[in-house]
């Protein structure tokens, strides 16, 4: 039988996991779902954030066929750049992991609209590929919320980006990623809810995550403060890192009320709501 393991990195953004971990938690090939968490409650650039208790209970609760386990370490080196802060963390997980067919990572704002199938998919590959003799890493296709605004998410569109998030092979060097496996391509959709949060978050994130020293956070902070339901059709070719043109084409609104209410789409739904053509 295929085992597979579920990992995920928590820190400041701790309450998205409570939509992405329903989303994965019954699927029967899921053997174990590890949770990391930085024990000084500093991240990757050194900035202090909290995690009430109550959280930890939730998880406690949440947690019927005991699957979950949380680990605390130190991750914030402050003569490393973020970066390496985040992917020290990242291979410090796959450690933790324990001997499975598949290494699966995730954020909490990350979220699965069909587990089931992609667990499916890596079933196939698993079984053609002679039980993983290879070194193979599977992507899928990121689908980003950008922002939330009064009539609904602004999304960009079309999905062109993709996030690595399983491997047979559990070693990283940026980030997820790991150029020397193979990468194999799969059409399962990960929602992102990147950016699409309340405005105070957003500054936590970019002067806290991985990707603090990449670009310039306050010149883009102001860019996507100022977009609204009129003038987000005048944006184009806007993901903030370099080496990422033509990514991020354009936005389009989705009339939706809460991400509760996207979550309810199938993936073909999901799939039409990020097609530049289709959006409802």
């Amino acid at each position: 039988m295929m085992i597979v393991k579920v990992g995920y990195l928590i820190s400041y953004d701790y309450n998205y996991l409570k939509y992405s971990l329903p989303k994965i938690y019954d699927n029967n090939k899921v053997q174990e779902i590890i949770l990391v968490v930085d024990k000084d409650r500093l991240t990757w650039s050194g900035n202090k954030f909290e995690i009430p208790n109550d959280f930890f209970e939730w998880i406690k609760a949440f947690d019927t066929q005991r699957k979950i386990k949380i680990l605390e370490d130190s991750f914030c080196n402050t003569t490393l750049s973020p970066m390496i802060n985040e992917t020290v963390e990242r291979n410090y997980l796959y450690s933790k992991m324990g001997k499975c067919d598949w290494y699966i990572q995730l954020d909490c704002d990350e979220y699965f609209i069909d587990f089931s199938s992609f667990i499916n998919e890596l079933e196939k590959i698993y079984l053609e590929r002679n039980r993983l003799l290879n070194q193979i890493s599977v992507t899928v296709r990121f689908a980003n919320l950008f922002k939330k605004i009064e009539k609904g998410f602004l999304v960009i569109s079309p999905v062109k980006e993709n996030c690595w998030v399983a491997t047979s092979n559990p070693i990283c060097y940026y980030g997820r990623v790991n150029e020397d496996n193979e990468k194999i391509e799969s059409e399962s959709v990960l929602v992102h809810q990147s950016w699409a949060r309340e405005e105070t978050e957003i500054y936590q994130k970019i002067t806290n995550w991985g990707h603090k020293n990449d670009f310039n956070s306050e010149s883009y902070f102001k860019l996507w403060k100022s977009l609204d339901d009129h003038n987000y059709k005048y944006i184009q070719n806007f993901h903030p890192l370099k080496n990422n043109n033509g990514i991020w084409n354009e936005l389009k609104l989705l009339s939706v009320e809460n991400i509760d209410d996207l979550l309810r789409f199938n993936e073909n739904q999901i799939r039409r709501v990020f097609d530049k053509r289709k959006m409802l």
